[in-house]
């Protein structure tokens, strides 16, 4: 009997050994398939701006000749048509002054949600998601023509008003991450007569580092790869004034696709590694490997906790990894400041999770909104 139901429990996991398996190998084989479908275009353009045939050859994937004349010409080169250097200048100083433009304004919405209390600030919140859901392209002609009457069109001030005047509805991911500073430290910063000015780039910026980023980089973005309002705008024709993406476009026209495709694709390979270029993380220092201890015994209660950073005292003055082990500066760790000694990674996932737990809530406000019912808040600190 008991020979029997060890037999039949054996067989039993042999087959299911054989279907994760058959499983996994079909999940992979998936994988596959989408890496192809995806990674087959961006080999084509790669290979493609190495062309000696400046216009598109669709006999072949792989060039029959090699040259970097396409690059050459792209950059120091230019022309009537193509005028890169020009583009790239100009779509550079668009997304410099979105980027600093639109991380204050996401900034200071974020942390006027999250940190202060004041009336109708649920409204308000839910409002602005429900304008959010909206994509901008539906407001195109109506913000032509307020560009017009302005006479800001041609200019790259109205093109970057545009960018940065919506920035401040897309809130919701630093708020969330805002809502894991602890509200002790901004108490206790209150009670020594810190300002809210100081509060909020003293004690919350330098804690929320991985969101700043994220902002950062988001809003450097948006108008790096926009087409469609940079068209909508700078419409006067002269090529010296286009974006990047305007005169990447030009080169696509009938006329000109002959001749300029493999400079097309060289440019969009230059267009790309702005975005794609990432920095090598610092190798760690002394101090680093040596406290690990403190590291570890410091971010286990707190991540349990649900909390992002070290609030425990460190063993001794200067052991923290920014400051060195000379004791001249006292490890911020005793103020609950972010410290050199939490890693990255925890923060990320653990802002991930927030962002996850804050979706039905998202769902709970609409249907708030849909219903025209008060619905009791919560104590605890909202999801939104």
């Amino acid at each position: 009997m008991t020979q029997a139901m060890s037999t039949d429990t054996q067989k039993q996991l042999r087959q299911g050994k054989v279907q994760r398996g058959v499983r996994s190998t079909i999940r992979h084989l998936i994988l596959i398939a989408l890496s192809v479908v995806w990674l087959v275009p961006i080999v084509w353009l790669v290979v493609t701006s190495f062309s000696g045939y400046r216009g598109i050859n669709f006999t072949t994937f792989f060039p029959e000749t090699y040259t970097l004349d396409n690059y050459i010409n792209v950059l120091f080169h230019p022309d009537s048509v193509a005028q890169f250097p020009q583009w790239f200048a100009n779509t550079f100083i668009v997304a410099v002054f979105n980027c600093v433009i639109s991380t204050c304004f996401v900034l200071m919405v974020a942390y006027a949600f999250s940190c202060c209390r004041f009336k109708s600030r649920r409204l308000l919140q839910n409002l602005s998601v429900t304008v959010n859901l909206f994509p901008g392209v539906l407001a195109m002609i109506a913000v032509y023509f307020v560009l017009r009457y302005l006479n800001l069109t041609n200019s790259y001030a109205g093109l970057i008003m545009v960018y940065a005047g919506s920035s401040g509805l897309g809130y919701l991911i630093c708020k969330g991450f805002f809502d894991t500073v602890p509200v002790s430290l901004r108490e206790a910063a209150k009670l020594d007569g810190a300002s809210e000015a100081r509060i909020f780039f003293q004690v919350v910026i330098p804690m929320s580092r991985p969101i700043l980023v994220y902002t950062i980089i988001n809003s450097f973005m948006m108008p790096w790869t926009d087409f469609v309002m940079a068209k909508m705008i700078l419409n006067s024709g002269v090529s010296s004034d286009w974006t990047v993406a305007i005169g990447l476009y030009n080169m696509l026209s009938r006329t000109l696709v002959n001749n300029y495709f493999a400079l097309f694709c060289a440019g969009g390979v230059l267009v790309s590694i702005p975005i794609t270029s990432k920095a090598s993380p610092p190798a760690p220092t002394r101090a680093d490997r040596q406290d690990n201890t403190h590291q570890d015994a410091c971010l286990q209660p707190n991540r349990a906790a649900g909390r992002l950073f070290c609030l425990q005292k460190p063993v001794r003055r200067g052991t923290c990894g920014r400051h060195g082990a000379d004791g001249r500066k006292a490890c911020s760790v005793e103020r609950g400041i972010d410290c050199g000694n939490k890693r990255n990674e925890t923060a990320l996932s653990e802002f991930f999770d927030r962002c996850l737990l804050s979706v039905p809530a998202l769902f709970r406000a609409l249907l708030q909104l849909s219903s025209k019912k008060k619905i009791p808040a919560a104590e605890t600190r909202p999801g939104l």
